[in-house]
């Protein structure tokens, strides 16, 4: 046990994901399997995984204390975000479970979720910009896994699907763009290093600003960008829908709040006409 406890205290933020990582383990061994038992084992696997790794966050947020380093910075804004993930997560689980249980994909649909999980937790935790659009993209593409296998099959959702492919695409392009036009100006590398940027009146900087605006928008789907999400919420069985509003949207919101830092800075410094475009 104290080996254990050894290796969870290095691994740190990290230590949520390895528990997470290892029922992905445990779960591809029954991951062809049809037997009902195999299927509720993967779920008891996976709900005591997702608990453990809260357990584990909250145990190393209390034995490290507050935590920032080159790749990750873990506070209480970190912890209640991994907290509300993987309450989500739970959510996101249970409906599968219920909805999809028969389903020959079943199990593999568990085991994307529970990767979902990995990479969005990375995220909550990201403070380095290559860590955070790597987990970013990694998690948006495991969430349009997730919707694809969880959705009927029909024609009109199969195009719906699709569109909400192509706008995922379109937002980590976005944010690649925007952090690119933040390292070459500053060679900023984390948002903890964004207190130290000029005032917000720069050109550049305003650019990047617009760039993650835009990225924002798009990936809320707000007016006019909403058509095919609307459509694909209205498509879908009730096994899919909670994949949009229990994981997609509390993505966007992680995102928005990793750019709170950036934004107040911006809107601090900036004069009124630059507040206003």
């Amino acid at each position: 046990m104290e080996f254990l406890s050894t290796i969870f205290q290095k691994t740190g933020p990290f230590s949520g994901a390895a528990i997470m990582a290892l029922a992905i383990l445990i779960s591809l061994f029954s991951s062809f399997s049809q037997r009902k038992v195999a299927k509720a084992f993967v779920i008891a696997i996976n709900v005591l995984s997702y608990t453990g790794a809260l357990y584990l966050y909250i145990h190393s947020y209390q034995q490290m204390g507050p935590f920032s380093g080159f790749l990750v910075k873990m506070e209480l804004r970190e912890l209640i975000l991994l907290g509300v993930i993987i309450f989500c997560a739970l959510n996101v689980l249970f409906y599968i479970s219920f909805y999809r249980f028969y389903d020959k994909s079943f199990i593999r649909t568990i085991i994307i979720l529970a990767f979902t999980m990995i990479s969005v937790s990375f995220l909550a935790v990201a403070s380095n910009f290559i860590f955070m659009f790597a987990s970013f993209t990694v998690s948006i593409f495991s969430i349009f896994a997730l919707v694809s296998s969880t959705g009927p099959g029909s024609t009109a959702t199969g195009d719906a699907i699709g569109k909400f492919g192509i706008r995922t695409i379109a937002v980590p392009v976005l944010f690649f763009f925007g952090f690119s036009v933040l390292y070459g100006f500053g060679e900023i590398r984390s948002f903890s290093e964004v207190p130290g940027l000029e005032p917000a009146g720069n050109p550049f900087l305003l650019i990047s600003v617009i760039i993650f605006a835009c990225g924002l928008f798009l990936y809320l789907f707000l007016y006019p960008f909403q058509g095919p999400y609307l459509k694909l919420a209205r498509r879908m069985n009730g096994g899919a829908l909670p994949v949009l509003w229990f994981l997609y949207i509390p993505l966007g919101i992680i995102i928005f709040i990793k750019f709170e830092v950036f934004f107040d800075i911006f809107l601090k410094q900036a004069s009124i006409n630059v507040i206003a475009i």
